[in-house]
């Protein structure tokens, strides 16, 4: 489906409770079966986090890998309460704004 932008609205922990189960690497690169995932960037603001990957299936032989790479960015909300919603709009609005501006025509869907 070719999606290059992820948003997640939950922390991994709240309240000392498993909400979310950590799918990236926290650091360098990880192997889930045949897909390669590269942290390559964290950018850490007030009410969210960017993360940006790159996937590589490396099922596939090394010519044809170089046009099954992926960057993928996440946009992590960090303010979001556990059983409730945000106090404040702005942030969550410009958080919105944000994860969407970046996604291009060629994108596939923004995955939530």
């Amino acid at each position: 489906n070719n999606v290059t932008i992820i948003v997640m609205i939950t922390n991994l922990l709240e309240n000392g409770r498993k909400k979310c189960d950590q799918y990236w690497p926290h650091d360098g690169r990880e192997q889930y079966k045949h897909i390669s995932v590269t942290l390559r960037d964290v950018d850490i603001y007030a009410n969210y986090i960017v993360r940006s990957f790159q996937l590589r299936n490396t099922k596939l032989s090394k010519r044809r890998s170089r046009n099954n790479e992926r960057r993928i960015l996440q946009y992590h909300y960090t303010q979001w309460p556990d059983h409730g919603t945000p106090e404040y709009i702005l942030p969550l609005l410009k958080f919105i704004r944000i994860s969407s501006v970046v996604s291009s025509p060629e994108s596939g869907p923004i995955v939530v």
